[in-house]
């Protein structure tokens, strides 16, 4: 859902032309107090936008110059609840609504963790690429979680199952922002994404300015291949705090074409790099979205960007071989096959673990003509590729896959 924020909110017709009604109100909470700062989120029923207000410190909220029609109210605060009513208003009438928040995560969650198993079922979207990225999003997801819990002393212990259990009941007894963080991680690490998307949806509306949340449900959704979804999480979680520089890695480890032909990932990486020019990542990454939205042969002026970003990378950071690949891509793409050949041994020599960069050397000796070079090369990449698939393989393995089932379903996910 998309939503503006002010302190006076309006919704006009898209006629434009704009009625007289009114709904305003205080929020409370629990016990009657009122809840300054409150956010209010007035939806109408034909919309798929919403307009928000403040509550002011008497808890007070106001929404003017509405036109008729059916709408839901809804306000939230951290720590506090959420409470949600339908409104309809017909005429210039004026409505006061009061809203008692309520803390209650779920009378019960919508999934039940039935065991684990060791056998490979979780599928993957996408290419294999995707599928390691959405597990690389996974373990980051991961590491933002607390290590003190009782959930994560099970989990250190191999005892997955009995984990995940833990971190629920503490999340229900406690539905605080790190409770249900942990839970929803514990999920994604064992690629039980569709549980773990309803454990962070629900802690984002609970908590919408936790930025962790945020990237929690983004990083689910991607792991579903719901990329629209996730791209929007992703998207938000780098406009929620812009000069943080956590948002925009993750966003920098997505794989998905569909994410990064969008509009705004380029736009975001353009954002990272203006705010944070000292670093290599930021350089390099938008340089990346660049190269992988460019128009065409036509589109000349990409390439010398790109290498500019580039050569900023590898200034502020000589040790991000994945900058000298995609340089010696870009020299490679430009005909410039002596530099193509200079990048990439240098992307080898910085990274000895690029494999792509082996594969794209071979073929540059293969276009030179080079035979044995280039089957050196490919040999050297075939190598080194099932190596990675049987790593990838083996540490699949040892996380060990959630089996969990919808409530009312009785198929095993």
């Amino acid at each position: 859902m998309r939503t503006s924020t002010c302190l006076l909110a309006a919704v006009v017709l898209s006629t434009g032309i704009a009625a007289a009604a009114t709904v305003e109100g205080v929020v409370l909470d629990s016990h009657g107090r009122p809840v300054p700062a409150a956010t209010i989120y007035l939806q109408a029923k034909d919309s798929e936008q919403a307009v928000t207000a403040r509550a002011d410190t008497g808890g007070k909220y106001i929404f003017a110059n509405l036109p008729a029609g059916s709408y839901t109210l809804r306000a939230q605060a951290s720590g506090v609840g959420e409470a949600t009513v339908a409104v309809v208003l017909s005429g210039a009438e004026s409505k006061k609504i009061e809203l008692t928040l309520e803390y209650a995560f779920y009378d019960k969650p919508g999934f039940i963790v039935a065991g684990v198993t060791d056998t490979m079922s979780r599928g993957g979207h996408g290419s294999d690429t995707v599928l390691c990225s959405a597990e690389s999003l996974a373990r980051s997801t991961a590491a933002l979680s607390s290590a003190s819990s009782a959930g994560a002393a099970e989990e250190r212990q191999g005892h997955a199952l009995e984990a995940v259990r833990a971190y629920e009941r503490t999340a229900e007894s406690d539905p605080s922002e790190e409770h249900l963080f942990d839970w929803g991680a514990e999920l994604l690490k064992h690629w039980a994404a569709e549980p773990a998307t309803e454990v962070f949806a629900r802690g984002n509306r609970l908590y919408p300015q936790s930025l962790r949340m945020l990237l929690g449900l983004a990083a689910a959704w991607y792991a579903r291949g719901s990329y629209s979804q996730a791209a929007a999480r992703f998207f938000e979680a780098c406009d929620l705090e812009p000069d943080n520089r956590e948002p925009y890695m993750f966003l920098g480890k997505v794989q998905s074409n569909e994410i990064i032909q969008m509009q705004g990932y380029a736009e975001r990486m353009k954002r990272f790099a203006a705010r944070h020019p000292d670093s290599a990542w930021a350089n390099y990454y938008y340089a990346l979205s660049l190269w992988k939205q460019r128009r065409g042969p036509e589109d000349a002026g990409t390439p010398r960007h790109v290498r500019q970003l580039l050569q900023n990378t590898v200034r502020l950071d000589p040790g991000v071989g994945a900058a000298y690949l995609l340089l010696g891509i870009v020299d490679n793409d430009q005909g410039d096959y002596r530099k193509a050949i200079a990048a990439f041994e240098k992307a080898i020599k910085t990274d000895p673990g690029l494999e792509e960069a082996h594969y794209r050397l071979g073929q540059v000796y293969g276009r030179l003509g080079d035979k044995e070079k280039a089957h050196q090369e490919l040999e050297t990449y075939e190598q080194m590729a099932r190596k990675s698939a049987e790593e990838a393989q083996r540490e699949r393995t040892e996380i060990r896959q959630f089996v969990y089932e919808l409530r009312g379903d009785s198929g095993h996910r």
